[in-house]
């Protein structure tokens, strides 16, 4: 027994699995896409971090170079951590850090 297939049923089976294919293609693409904006918005955010704690340091190192009294805290200013800038702002003992984590 010799099955036949007509034209357009074959045609229609082909036009089918490219359409299964390429959902299955857009969906994986999704998938890549998140993960790539996810992993580089944590590492954006990492490095912000980093560059903030780089500033407090050379604040601290600042203020113990100048004066004994380490509760002391500097003026409002900005630090140029990495050729990215960091303002900071001050309120009794607490400062303040304002970073862009697209820089």
């Amino acid at each position: 027994m010799k099955i036949i297939f007509k034209r357009g049923s074959m045609l229609l089976q082909t036009l089918v699995m490219c359409v299964i294919m390429a959902m299955i293609g857009v969906m994986v693409l999704k998938w890549v896409m998140a993960r790539y904006m996810l992993s580089a918005r944590l590492y954006r955010s990492n490095a912000s971090k980093v560059r903030t704690e780089g500033c407090y340091s050379k604040i601290n190192a600042e203020m113990s170079a100048k004066m004994s009294d380490l509760t002391a805290t500097p003026g409002d200013g900005s630090c140029l951590i990495d050729g990215k800038k960091i303002k900071y702002t001050t309120d009794g003992n607490q400062i303040d850090y304002t970073v862009d984590q697209d820089q």
